[in-house]
């Protein structure tokens, strides 16, 4: 799982939390990937939400916050793919 991030907004830590608990609990690894400049995330960012997004099985599951829940049942979602 890939977690792109910015410092922009101080949710999404919190989003970020819920997202590596719902990793936690499928014994997925989670890295997160500070984007510091306005042409990493252009490269990088697969949504024009670009301040946060997470990637899991090359799909873009989530650029808002998600509940534990909601994560853990996305990535499940893949998985059955």
């Amino acid at each position: 799982m890939t977690i792109l991030r910015t410092e922009q907004c101080p949710f999404i830590d919190i989003a970020i939390d819920n997202v590596i608990e719902a990793a936690t609990k499928l014994n997925v690894k989670a890295t997160i990937y500070p984007l510091q400049t306005r042409e990493e995330l252009l490269k990088l960012s697969p949504t024009p939400y670009g301040v946060y997004g997470v990637i899991y099985k090359n799909q873009l599951i989530s650029y808002h916050r998600l509940t534990v829940y909601s994560a853990l049942k996305r990535m499940k979602e893949l998985e059955l793919k």
